[in-house]
């Protein structure tokens, strides 16, 4: 017996073809996501694991025609390319909207191109040889969908990058504020009776601040924009946290001068968190001043 004809390996092939064609109706429903591949790779899953539902697919009467042409003669129609260009080009710009980690534009970016190179190089018609031969309807919807595309990323461009300044300007107080925020670091005199007590409330602050220094260190991500420009600095935070270690408010002390910078180390404070828990003896709620230093290695 045949490894895809084991039942183990049939269950595997046949959740795949249900979570293909899951994605394959969050397609239909939202323009950000593409619906043909997810179809035709279920029913890849199908013909290894379900020939009724494979059948259903082919029956279907909006999909079916499109999957039976590729089936027989890995057809991709032009405007089946068109939409799944303009989907994959505006999810990725919801994507970018959303303020992803650094890493994953790129990699999404990275699939999508491969994807979309792969159905540009199917035929579009039975008479094609290849895929890239289009006939001039076709280079003039590529060449629309292009302009579309080159005009979406300058709206992305201009929304996102004010947005990331806008948000991180509005978190810094004026420097008096700033100052006022601060807690107080005259102490009034204490009886000696207490100087011991004191001491080792000290102690222990000092040791809490240097977990959540190490902490804050651990979850720092230095964006990939910035490392391409050589943008360089330290934020200065001020953060209020709660006895079990959350972030009540965090603000710009003193930015760096770059504004995604100062956005990423907002966006540590909160990444980090819940930072290490306030030891006893000091009070539940505490202001904390931390930097968070970003410079390219020597």
């Amino acid at each position: 017996m045949s490894a895809a004809r084991h039942p183990a390996v049939r269950w595997l092939y046949l959740l795949g073809g249900c979570a293909m064609v899951a994605l394959a109706v969050i397609g239909a429903l939202l323009p950000v996501m593409p619906t043909t591949i997810f179809l035709i790779l279920a029913l890849a899953c199908f013909s290894k694991s379900s020939p009724r539902l494979e059948q259903k697919l082919l029956d279907h009467p909006r999909y079916g025609p499109g999957l039976r042409r590729w089936r027989e003669q890995r057809i991709v129609p032009v405007k089946a390319k068109c939409f799944a260009a303009l989907g994959m080009g505006g999810g990725f710009v919801a994507l970018l909207l959303s303020r992803p980690p650094h890493w994953v534009p790129w990699l999404v970016a990275a699939i999508e191109l491969a994807v979309l190179l792969y159905l540009l190089s199917r035929p579009s018609r039975p008479d094609d040889p290849a895929g890239w031969r289009l006939g001039p309807r076709g280079w003039r919807c590529l060449a629309l969908l292009l302009c579309v595309a080159l005009h979406l990323a300058a709206l992305t461009a201009g929304l996102w990058w004010p947005g990331r300044q806008k948000a991180a300007t509005t978190e810094a107080p004026s420097p008096k504020a700033a100052q006022d925020q601060q807690p107080s670091q005259a102490a009034a005199p204490r009886p000696a009776s207490r100087q011991s007590d004191s001491a080792r409330a000290s102690q222990g602050r000092d040791s809490w601040e240097a977990r959540v220094l190490a902490r804050l260190e651990r979850y720092r991500q230095y964006p990939a924009a910035s490392r391409l420009r050589g943008d360089e600095g330290t934020v200065y935070l001020s953060l209020r946290v709660d006895r079990e270690g959350r972030v009540l408010a965090a603000r710009l002390s003193r930015g760096s001068g770059h504004p995604t910078l100062d956005q990423a180390a907002l966006d540590t404070a909160y990444r980090a968190a819940p930072l290490p828990r306030i030891p006893e003896g000091l009070p539940d709620t505490l202001e904390l001043a931390v930097p968070v230093e970003y410079f390219l290695d020597a």
